[in-house]
């Protein structure tokens, strides 16, 4: 009923569900009930549910922050805390709206001493899970026409990207993604 609610899960959390070991049967019984769902949408729109694998995750993850933010009253509990890195940037942010003063000035000394000492990504964006599935695909991705010089036709455009075997919105967001990515790193 979640699934059918919010038109399957967000694509994240569909690249695990497909990595994992469920059955492709399986698979296709449940999406295609999904796809029912999301065809019934159209006569009435409404708008989809969140992931419920997002959800539960969002859920878990309040529910620690707040257990490691009481915990850190203590002050050996904190000193530990220190020694052991902290949280990444992302849940820091997250513990912002709810932490004491002083647990919160604890949380973001500990980020700031972490990356002064040994700067690393995973402290400033968390861990991504879902990054290597997206570098793979995206590096497959066919490129779009880059000379700008000669005017192309909106509809040669579209009929280009239908011939991929892909899903034209995911296709195009990959290859705006992607070009963000080469500008972003050239820029640095």
């Amino acid at each position: 009923e979640q699934l059918r609610a919010s038109l399957g899960m967000c694509p994240a959390h569909t690249r695990r569900l497909l990595s994992g070991e469920i059955e492709p049967e399986t698979l296709t019984s449940i999406y295609r009930e999904v796809a029912k769902t999301a065809a019934e949408r159209v006569q009435a729109p409404a708008p989809p549910a969140g992931c419920p694998a997002c959800a539960s995750a969002r859920f878990n993850v309040g529910y620690i922050l707040t257990g490691v933010l009481q915990a850190l009253d203590d002050r050996g509990l904190g000193r530990r805390y220190a020694d052991g890195g902290g949280l990444c940037l992302p849940h820091l942010l997250a513990t912002g709206r709810t932490a004491e003063p002083a647990v919160l000035r604890l949380v973001c000394d500990t980020l700031a001493a972490r990356l002064e000492h040994r700067p690393e990504l995973v402290a400033l964006a968390g861990i991504d899970r879902d990054a290597t599935h997206r570098r793979t695909w995206r590096a497959r991705l066919p490129d779009r026409v880059t000379a700008r010089s000669e005017p192309r036709d909106a509809l040669q455009t579209l009929l280009d990207r239908l011939a991929t075997d892909a899903c034209p919105a995911c296709l195009l967001g990959g290859q705006a993604e992607r070009g963000y990515l080469f500008w972003l790193v050239g820029e640095q």
